[in-house]
C-alpha cells in the first residue's frame, strides 16, 4: 500500500473529523434566520432576555446576572458608576427595554434600558461584524448625559473579543463573557424556567460558542486536522489539479472549505454504507466491508457504487421520504451549479436531517427495548397527550405503557413500542395480538410505535 493511500486513510479515520462534521451538523435556531453574525438578530434576542416583563420565566434574573459580569469583568475601570454589590440588590421589575433609541444626527443604540425607579440608564452597543464609527461611541456619551442628566449610567460595548471601545466611558464587554452569563442562568434556574426559554438560550449559547467566539470549536478542529492531515488534504488537491484559490474557498457560511466539507460528506455515506464505522462519539475505524471494499481498488466510490449496499439504500429513501419535493431524484441528477438557493437549502437540509434519523435509528436497534419505550413515552408526552409511566415486563400481554389524559387517570391511553431488525418487517399477526391484548382490557384508545415499516397490506 502507498504512502498516499495510507494518509488518505489516516484523514478519514482521524476522530478530529468525526467532531468536525457533529459541530457542523447541530442544528441551530440562528441558521435557520441566516442570523450567525447578524448584530440587529442578536440583540433582539439579547434584549428580550433583558426586559423582565417578557414571558421568560426569568423576570429581572437575567438583567442582574448580565449586569454583575460586566461590572466584575470591569471592576478596575473607575467609569463604572454603579457597583456590583448594589446591582445585587436592586429590583430591576419595572425596567424597560426598547430598541435603537434615537439620537441627533440619526445615531441609534442597540439596546436601551431605563429603570426610572432606580433612576439607571443602560446602553448596549453591539458590534459583530462591523466597525465602530468615527465618534460613534463618544458621541453616545455626550447625548445621553444630555438626556439622561439625573441618571445612573451605564456604557457598554458588546464585541467577540471584548475590545475598547473608542470613548473609555464604554465598559468592554466580549461574547465570551455573555457566554458564560448564559451559561449560568441555565444551570441556575434550569428547574424552573420552561422548555422553551432553555431551548432558546441554549441556542444562543450554541451560536455564540460556534460561530462568534473567537477560538471557536470549529477554528480549532479545523486547525487540528490541517495540521495533521496537511499531505494528504494536498494530495486531494493535486489529483483534482485544484487552484490554490479553489483549495482556500470556503462554504457560503464561511466556517469551512469546500473540499474539507465534501470529504466529510464522502466519510458519512461511507459510515451508512457499512465501510466505516463509529464505536463511539470522537471515533472511527473502517469495517471488514471496508476492508473488502479496498481490496477491490474500485475505480471510483460513488452513489452508484454505493448502491450495492442495503444500509445506503435505506439512507436514501429516508431522506426521500423527508423531502416534501416530489423532484428530489431530479435534483440529485442535476448539476450543483444549477441549482436555486431553495433547492440547495431544501437539500441540504433533508440529507443533514436524514443523516440524524439514520443514526437515530442505528442507536435504538443496538440499544436495550426499555430504551425504546422510554423515549415512546417522552414522545407522547411532549406531544401534549398527557403523563404516564412505562410498564413492560415480561408477559406484560404485549403493552409497554401507558399515558393519563386526566390527571384522575380515569382516561387511558395504552401504547406498546416495538423494534424489529432491518430484515424483519412488522406482520399482520403481530397487530392482531397487540389490538387483543388491548381488548381484553377494555381499551378504546392505543397507540403502536415501530422504529420499522408496515407492510403494505398493513397499511391498508
Amino acid at each position: 500500500m502507498t504512502a498516499t493511500i495510507k494518509q488518505l486513510e489516516a484523514f478519514i479515520l482521524d476522530q478530529n473529523l468525526e467532531k468536525l462534521e457533529a459541530e457542523l451538523n447541530k442544528f441551530n435556531l440562528m441558521d435557520v434566520f441566516n442570523g450567525e453574525r447578524d448584530e440587529k438578530k442578536h440583540s433582539a434576542i439579547i434584549g428580550w432576555f433583558l426586559d423582565p416583563s417578557n414571558n421568560h420565566g426569568l423576570k429581572d434574573y437575567f438583567l442582574s446576572e448580565f449586569l454583575k459580569e460586566v461590572l466584575y469583568v470591569n471592576k478596575d475601570n473607575s467609569h463604572a458608576k454603579i457597583s456590583l454589590i448594589d446591582v445585587d440588590f436592586i429590583d430591576f421589575t419595572d425596567v424597560i427595554v426598547f430598541f435603537e433609541e434615537k439620537f441627533q444626527n440619526n445615531m441609534r443604540g442597540d439596546i436601551s434600558i431605563i429603570s426610572e425607579r432606580n433612576k439607571i440608564y443602560v446602553i448596549i452597543e453591539n458590534k459583530i461584524k462591523s466597525n465602530e464609527g468615527i465618534n460613534q461611541t463618544t458621541s453616545y456619551v455626550e447625548q445621553v448625559e444630555k438626556t439622561y442628566p439625573d441618571y445612573n449610567k451605564l456604557f457598554i460595548f458588546l464585541t467577540p473579543e471584548g475590545i475598547s471601545a473608542e470613548s473609555e466611558q464604554f465598559l468592554s464587554f466580549s461574547y465570551s463573557d455573555l457566554y458564560n452569563v448564559i451559561k449560568r442562568v441555565i444551570t441556575n434556574k434550569g428547574d424552573v424556567i420552561n422548555n422553551k426559554t432553555e431551548f432558546v438560550l441554549t441556542q444562543l449559547m450554541q451560536n455564540i460558542e460556534v460561530n462568534i467566539m473567537e477560538e471557536g470549536k470549529i477554528e480549532e478542529l479545523c486547525a487540528k486536522i490541517h495540521k495533521k492531515h496537511r499531505d494528504a488534504s494536498e494530495h486531494i488537491a493535486n489529483l483534482y489539479k485544484l487552484s490554490k484559490a479553489e483549495r482556500e474557498e470556503l462554504l457560503p457560511s464561511g466556517k469551512q472549505t469546500i473540499i474539507y466539507n465534501r470529504v466529510g460528506w464522502a466519510r458519512t455515506y461511507m459510515k451508512k454504507s457499512g465501510l466505516l464505522q463509529s464505536p463511539r462519539r470522537g471515533f472511527a475505524r473502517i469495517t471488514e466491508r471496508g476492508l473488502k471494499v479496498l481490496e477491490q481498488y474500485p475505480e471510483v466510490i460513488n452513489d452508484k457504487f454505493l448502491e450495492q449496499f442495503p444500509e445506503f439504500i435505506e439512507f436514501q429513501t429516508i431522506k426521500k421520504e423527508q423531502s416534501k419535493v416530489k423532484e428530489l431524484d431530479k435534483w440529485q441528477k442535476k448539476d450543483i451549479d444549477e441549482m436555486t438557493p431553495d433547492e440547495l437549502l431544501e437539500k441540504g437540509y433533508n440529507l443533514i436531517n436524514a443523516d440524524l434519523s439514520q443514526d437515530l435509528i442505528n442507536k435504538l436497534r443496538v440499544e436495550h427495548f426499555s430504551v425504546l419505550e422510554r423515549i415512546v413515552l417522552r414522545l407522547l408526552t411532549n406531544m401534549g397527550y398527557g403523563e404516564g409511566k412505562v410498564t413492560g415486563q415480561t408477559g406484560d400481554g404485549g403493552v409497554d405503557g401507558f399515558i393519563n389524559e386526566d390527571k384522575l387517570g380515569l382516561d387511558k391511553i395504552y401504547f406498546q413500542a416495538k423494534r424489529f431488525n432491518e430484515n424483519n418487517p412488522v406482520s399482520s399477526s403481530m397487530l392482531r395480538d397487540f389490538i387483543g391484548a388491548l381488548e381484553l382490557k377494555g381499551v378504546k384508545k392505543e397507540c403502536l410505535s415501530l422504529h420499522q415499516d408496515f407492510r403494505k397490506m398493513l397499511k391498508k
